[in-house]
This record gives structure tokens, C-alpha cells and sequence, in this order.
């Protein structure tokens, strides 16, 4: 993977994200206005306390990705012009990981040990890393003939998944323990990519001939199991497996894809979307079953949770204020904790206007009402 060259130099993690020094409750603020159109609220019943993390600077760019059970949370953030760096997240606190001296670095994923996988800018290219507090920052060696990876899931085994990329393209592969690459095989594509990893060593991700990306799995050292799509639909893509070897994902063409979840001897499922709302996509599931992601609706943008008894829910009808919009998840634990990404809410400002996206970024942990 080339160079990123538009990023210079190092972001403190304190100049991008104001972090309180605790964890801050939310309370319970007013209503806001909703567009004409759309349906009436139902009676917010609160499901989740709501832990203010922090902001991040107006201008800034941000991805945050996964959720272990030990409530830490892994992503990157940064302006433009001042770099960007990765950082691993709690209800308390931010820290900054990977060398100092990168200008560029961003996590994905990590494990119940503390592992982060991610990737950081080196002198040649970009490479996959593993960090941990303990053993610090090992790189992640591309496939042979390559020049580039990204590490994007780790599961409990300390196994990581994850792309090698060079003059032959872009191809899934999995690290072991120790950083062996190993191939994911594939049929004749340009284009694969392994998104998650589950305990027993059973990855996911796409595979993409030119026409069209496709959902797969690969299990073991098998080669990749094509997972289908819902009916109608060309594309799909799995970005998430539970060790029951659920896996969600989203089906469809860009801009009216919907979230969908494989179960084992089951149909590809449908997840729906919010009202209003034309497309939705999975971002995470765990082993009870509950998937997060994000999805149209009348109001816009908006954070889901779906369960088998319940359906799809707009995550802000789960929690007790009104003036913050949670807009997209990155992960969930086996506890049901939500790691999940907002916004303030501009009353009267209707659904996705120009006005609510220049709002700063806030990070939020949802834990569950007893």
C-alpha cells in the first residue's frame, strides 16, 4: 500500500480528543424537532447509561473499530494537516499507540489480552502492526512478493486477519500467533479481504472479481466459502463473526444495501432498516446474538441494535437524553456494551442537514440498565 502523503506529522492524542478525567453519566435533556413526515417517537425506554468519553476536534477525521470485554475500544483520529493516530479507548481515559514518530497509524480491532492490530505509515509503505503494552509494536509481514499489509481482527488465539497488498493486488491473509503470513485462498481474484476472525480460527470478509463483492468465510485453512446474498441483490460483505460462527454483514447495491446476518443451517436474514430509511449496514455482533451497525431513517444517520425478540431499534430510543445523536457503532461486547460514535443534536435541524455534520465528533460507551 502506498505512502499516505497528505498526513505530516504527530497528533497528541490530547490535542484531538478531550477526555474527561471519569466517567460522566448523561442525564435526561428535552425533546428534540423531528421533520414532517416522520412517525411519531415512541416512549424512550431507557435501555442503556450513557458514559461520555470525550470530543474530538471540529475538522477532524476519526474511524473507531471493535469492542473487547474488558471495555476498551481501538481506532484513530486526527486533522488534516496534522496527521493521524491510533489510539485505544476506555469510559475513562485515551491513549496513543504505535511508534511516535509515525505520521500516520489507525486501529481496527483487538483482543480480551490488550492486542491491538492496525496499520502505520513506514519508510516504504503501509505495513500491518500488532501492539500491546507489554511487547509493544511488532509489524506484520506482507506475503511474499508484496510490499504492503493491514491487520484488522484478532481473536483470543493472538491470530490476526487482515490484507497483504502489491503488484498482484490486494489479498486476504491471516498472522499467526508468531506474524507468519498465510495466504486465504481464494478462486481467480484481483481482490480479497478477511474483516474478522472468530476463536476457532474462522475468518470473514469479500471477495471481489470486478463485478461484484461477494460475502465469504473461510474456515480453517479451507478455501473461501461464498455466504451468498439476499435475494435480488449482486454484492454483499461480512465484517463480523461470533465464536457461534453467526455472521453479519450487508447485502444490496450502495445506497439501498441492508444488514444481514448469516446463521448456521439458515436463509441469509434480512435485518431491515430504520423507519424512513433506505439502506443499513451490520458492524459487529456477539455471542448472545445482538448486532449493532447503522442505518437510514427519517431523522438521518442513526446507530442500531438488533435481537431476534426485539428487531431493529434506533439506539437513541434506547438511552435517557434527547441533545447527542448516536450515529454509528463500532463494536459490541459479550456483555452487550456499545461503543458508539455522535454528534450533538441541532433542534429543528431536520435530517442530515450541512449544519449537523459540522458538529464536533463525541465518543460514547452504553452499558446496559441492569
Amino acid at each position: 500500500m502506498e505512502r499516505q502523503s497528505k498526513v505530516r506529522a504527530i497528533v497528541s492524542a490530547t490535542a484531538v480528543l478531550a477526555v474527561l478525567s471519569a466517567a460522566v453519566p448523561l442525564a435526561a435533556h428535552g425533546p428534540t424537532a423531528r421533520p414532517a413526515g416522520a412517525p411519531a417517537p415512541a416512549p424512550r425506554v431507557p435501555a442503556y447509561r450513557v458514559l461520555d468519553v470525550g470530543t474530538l476536534q471540529e475538522g477532524g477525521s476519526s474511524l473507531f473499530r471493535g469492542l473487547n470485554n474488558s471495555g476498551h475500544g481501538a481506532g484513530g483520529s486526527g486533522t488534516f494537516g496534522s496527521g493521524h493516530r491510533a489510539l485505544m479507548l476506555s469510559s475513562t481515559q485515551v491513549a496513543p499507540i504505535g511508534p511516535p514518530g509515525a505520521d500516520y497509524s489507525r486501529a481496527f480491532g483487538l483482543n480480551d489480552l490488550g492486542e491491538v492490530v492496525g496499520s502505520v505509515n513506514t519508510a516504504s509503505a503501509v505495513r500491518g502492526f500488532v501492539w500491546s503494552k507489554t511487547a509493544g509494536l511488532r509489524l506484520l509481514s506482507p506475503l511474499p512478493g508484496d510490499s504492503g499489509s493491514e491487520g484488522y481482527a484478532i481473536n483470543e488465539r493472538s491470530e490476526t486477519v487482515g490484507v497483504s497488498s502489491g503488484p498482484r493486488g490486494v489479498h486476504a491473509v491471516r498472522w499467526t500467533s508468531s506474524g507468519v503470513p498465510q495466504a486465504l485462498a481464494t478462486a481467480s481474484t484481483r481482490t480479497s479481504r478477511a474483516l474478522a476472525i472468530n476463536d476457532a480460527g474462522d475468518a470473514v470478509g469479500s471477495v471481489d472479481d470486478g463485478r461484484a463483492r461477494r460475502a465469504v468465510r473461510w474456515r480453517g485453512g479451507a478455501s473461501a466459502e461464498d455466504l451468498g446474498a439476499l435475494p435480488g441483490h449482486a454484492a454483499s460483505e461480512a465484517v463480523a463473526i461470533n465464536n457461534r460462527g453467526d455472521v453479519a454483514g450487508w447485502s444490496g447495491p450502495l445506497g439501498a444495501e441492508r444488514a444481514a446476518l448469516w446463521a448456521p443451517g439458515l436463509a441469509v436474514r434480512d435485518l431491515g432498516t430504520l423507519p424512513g430509511g433506505q439502506w443499513s449496514r451490520a458492524r459487529a455482533l456477539n455471542g448472545r446474538g445482538e448486532v449493532v451497525g447503522t442505518s437510514g431513517s427519517f431523522l438521518g444517520t442513526r446507530a442500531f441494535r438488533w435481537t431476534a425478540a426485539g428487531g431493529l431499534q434506533d439506539l437513541n430510543d434506547l438511552i435517557p437524553i434527547s441533545d447527542i445523536v448516536l450515529l454509528e457503532v463500532a463494536g459490541i461486547n459479550e456483555a452487550g456494551e456499545i461503543f458508539v460514535v455522535g454528534r450533538d443534536e441541532l433542534p429543528n435541524a431536520g435530517a442530515d442537514t450541512h449544519t449537523n455534520h459540522e458538529f464536533p465528533v463525541r465518543v460514547f460507551f452504553l452499558q446496559p440498565v441492569p
